[in-house]
Parts: structure tokens; C-alpha cells; sequence
């Protein structure tokens, strides 16, 4: 065990000093750089990596879902990610780090959302990533709150308001503003504190609280008071450019799921029906991250246009199965739950 950690610890560190020397060049080089880090075929646990990096500890699951959400925005069906655990287990803090990933004119970074302020809100929601600090901010009734146009948001991304106006003749008539998704959305919750119908429009997803994730948060916050903090300062920016330039490279291909006809689901409950989809977007989200290392295909419709796609292969499903899997756990810990029985061949 302990020679596995010393060499996985020089990978690391290899990689970083990789990382420093790429940052010193022209912007085409390390762009250049980025997509050779893109087309990896082990990207996934690449991003699980700089997440450590970044601070955090344990929570592979949840680290790939909180990232695969923020990318999403870019997709005609992006996910919408809800992390619930207790109070100080360190939700915010994931939702916090993905959003310093993403770049920052595609982010709607929230504390608190008023009802109707997503109707009003200047300036496009389209290919953003909403995050919510708290559940607790979108108020507390199921009727009249903000839950409400999220979940509009997430079904039939747009969002559509009548309202009365007052025009120069005095006189009083309807107007209807629209604002228009896809949307990604990302939340973060103290366990019981929302409703049924809005959380079966979330992948919801439950922090780790036992002991020992606990010990290795507290030990890696001693680490950053250390020498080695600084150190992780540094590498910290060069992260982040990296990830800002790939979330820009990535061009929004259509997906094409080859195996979906394949991959069988449980029907004996009525809400299924919005799980497998929730189950089929995770698998093409993670083909539509891993672009880089796939082939762009081109169909030509009726009329001769010509649409590029990627196709999912069996390590995005394979991948896919465990992310599921664990959201499926999560499910169990508060009620009878499920998991889907895939064929992956």
C-alpha cells in the first residue's frame, strides 16, 4: 500500500511540475496541451485528481456528477444535480469548486432566488449553470416559492409569465416574458428539507459522513496551514486555466447512444420514467466530456444538412452503471430504491 501511494504521489507530482511548465507558454501551446489532457482516455479520474488538488477529499462520485452537471450546460438535455448531507459535511464546498472550473460568464452563482426573479433576469439562462447554495434559499412554500420555476426550468426548459402593465394611456394589458434554457441546475440541501415533486427532477446525490472521511477532511485541513499549502496555491490557478480552456474547446456535438435499445430498466414504479432518463443523460454527458477521444461522426438529414455527433462507447456506459449505482445507494438511505439492470453488450 504504501509503495502504490509513493508512486501515485510521484505520478502527482510529475504532472504538476507537467502542468507549471506548460502555463509559461504562449496560450496556442498550452491550448495544444489541453486537448492532448482532452482526448485522455482515463479524463474522468484526471478531473477526480484536480478536484484533490483543489481540496477535496473523498467523494469520487459526487465529484464527477458535480462536474459532469456544470458541463451539461452545453447539451440540449443538461442535468440538474442535487447534493443533500448534513450541516458542515461539504457540499457547498464541491459546488463552490466546480464552479471555479467553469467559466465564469456561464455560471448564475446564488444565495437566494426570489419567485419570479429567474422570469426578469436580464441577460440570457441559456447554456448556464444555475447554482443555489442552500434549498433553503428558494423559500419554504411548495406552491408560491422559487422551487417552482425550477422545476418548469428542468421539464420544458423555458420559462413563460403573464403579467399586468400599466402603458402611457393609462391603460392596463398583459405582457408575456419568456426566458429560454436548456439550463443546467445545481443545488445543494440539508436532508428532508424538499419536497417529492421537486426532487424527482434531480439526480440527488448524499455526501459521505462517516468517521474516517471526516479524520482525512480534518487532516488535509491541517495540510493546507502547512509549507505544502502554498505549494498547492500555485498549482491551484494552473487548474483552473486548464479547465476553463477545456470547457471552452468543447464544441456541443450531438450524442448518439448505440447501446440505449440495450441497457434494460425497472418499470414497477411510475417515477422510473423520469430515472431513465436522468440514467441516459449521465452516460452521454460523459461521452460528450470524453469528445476529445472519440471519432465526429456526420449525419445527413432529409433535407441534406449535416449534423455532428459522437457516439457512446461501453466505457461511457460502464461508467455511467457506477455513477448510477451510487446515486441509487444514495436513494436506499432514505427510501426503497433502485438500480438499473444494464446490459453492456
Amino acid at each position: 500500500m504504501q509503495v502504490l501511494k509513493a508512486a501515485e504521489n510521484f505520478q502527482n507530482k510529475y504532472r504538476n511540475l507537467n502542468l507549471q511548465k506548460k502555463i509559461g507558454e504562449s496560450d496556442i501551446e498550452f491550448e495544444k496541451f489541453v486537448k492532448k489532457w482532452a482526448s485522455s482516455p482515463d479524463i474522468l479520474e484526471q478531473i477526480v485528481l484536480d478536484y484533490r488538488k483543489l481540496g477535496i477529499v473523498g467523494e469520487e462520485f459526487n465529484i464527477l456528477l458535480s462536474y459532469l452537471t456544470m458541463t451539461s450546460r452545453k447539451m440540449d438535455n443538461p442535468l440538474a444535480l442535487l447534493l443533500q448531507s448534513s450541516s458542515a459535511s461539504g457540499k457547498s464546498t464541491i459546488q463552490e469548486k466546480t464552479i471555479t472550473l467553469c467559466l465564469e460568464s456561464e455560471v448564475i452563482n446564488l444565495s437566494a432566488l426570489t419567485p419570479k426573479a429567474l422570469f426578469y433576469r436580464e441577460g440570457s439562462i441559456k447554456n448556464k449553470l444555475i447554482c443555489i447554495e442552500e434549498v433553503a434559499g428558494l423559500g419554504n412554500s411548495f406552491e408560491c416559492d422559487a422551487l417552482y420555476p425550477i422545476r418548469g426550468l428542468i421539464s420544458q426548459k423555458v420559462l413563460r409569465i403573464e403579467s399586468t402593465i400599466v402603458c402611457p394611456d393609462g391603460k392596463l394589458r398583459t405582457m408575456i416574458n419568456e426566458k429560454h434554457g436548456p439550463t443546467a441546475i445545481m443545488l445543494t440541501n440539508v436532508k428532508g428539507r424538499i419536497d417529492a415533486e421537486t426532487k424527482s427532477r434531480f439526480i440527488v446525490s448524499n455526501l459521505t459522513e462517516t468517521e474516517s472521511q471526516t479524520r482525512d477532511i480534518i487532516e488535509s485541513q491541517k495540510n493546507n496551514f502547512s509549507m505544502a499549502g502554498l505549494e498547492k496555491d500555485k498549482v491551484k490557478k494552473q487548474i483552473i486555466k486548464k479547465h476553463h480552456i477545456f470547457q471552452k474547446l468543447l464544441n456541443p456535438v450531438k450524442v448518439v447512444n448505440p447501446y440505449a435499445s440495450h441497457l434494460s430498466f425497472s418499470a414497477k414504479k411510475v417515477e422510473f420514467r423520469r430515472e431513465i432518463s436522468k440514467y441516459l443523460q449521465i452516460i452521454a454527458t460523459i461521452a460528450f466530456l470524453r469528445q476529445y477521444g472519440k471519432e465526429i461522426e456526420i449525419y445527413r438529414d432529409k433535407g441534406g444538412k449535416e449534423i455532428k455527433f459522437i457516439s457512446v462507447d461501453l466505457n461511457d456506459i460502464k461508467k455511467g452503471n457506477e455513477l448510477y449505482a451510487y446515486i441509487a445507494h444514495s436513494i436506499t438511505q432514505t427510501a426503497q430504491g433502485f438500480v438499473p439492470n444494464s446490459r453492456d453488450r
